[in-house]
């Protein structure tokens, strides 16, 4: 069974937001004026925790408070905003989407590094256990343990190393090397 009322204190517990943002979120109207026990202190409702969570939600999906203030208002104003709120939540929707994809493009890249430094990884480790130095031997001692001609050999070794990874870690016999990238 919860509380009727919650502190300041547990109201930051259950809902992640500082004292500071309760208090912000009060003075610009976001939630409507906290009750105050005998002694001043703020005493925070069921309802308020549950409003306190939507607020959390629009935030967190990136909504700016100038939108979520309009959001409250709509809400408080009656069941005549619906349509209002409505639009405002599927437009909002479309820019969480938007947001998405390109987080997804975003993870793409940082997956491609991933796979590129796996690969450079077990290519320096070749080169170590070619020449004989599991301690991380550089590429020019590697090169020369490998007989190749220069550091710029052993870094053309070093790709082909890494498509040889790439493609055994995509099942594909001829997949392209990765980019060459810090």
């Amino acid at each position: 069974m919860s509380p009727s009322t919650y502190s300041p204190g547990q109201i930051v517990e259950l809902t992640g937001f500082s004292l500071d943002t309760l208090r912000y979120y009060e003075r610009i109207g976001l939630i409507e004026p906290v009750r105050r026990a005998v002694g001043g202190q703020r005493r925070y409702t069921q309802d308020d925790v549950e409003w306190l969570d939507v607020l959390r939600c629009l935030r967190g999906t990136g909504m700016p408070i100038a939108r979520m203030k309009e959001f409250t208002d709509q809400v408080r104003a009656g069941d005549h905003t619906i349509a209002d709120r409505l639009a405002l939540l599927e437009e909002h929707d479309r820019a969480v989407a938007r947001q998405l994809a390109q987080l997804e493009q975003q993870r793409a890249k940082v997956r491609e590094k991933i796979t590129y430094y796996r690969g450079a990884a077990a290519a320096q480790r070749a080169w170590a256990d070619a020449a004989g130095a599991a301690d991380g031997t550089d590429v020019t001692d590697a090169a020369d343990a490998l007989g190749a001609a220069s550091a710029a050999d052993a870094v053309e070794a070093a790709d082909a190393a890494d498509a040889a990874y790439v493609a055994s870690a995509a099942g594909t016999a001829d997949a392209a090397p990765p980019h060459r990238h810090p």
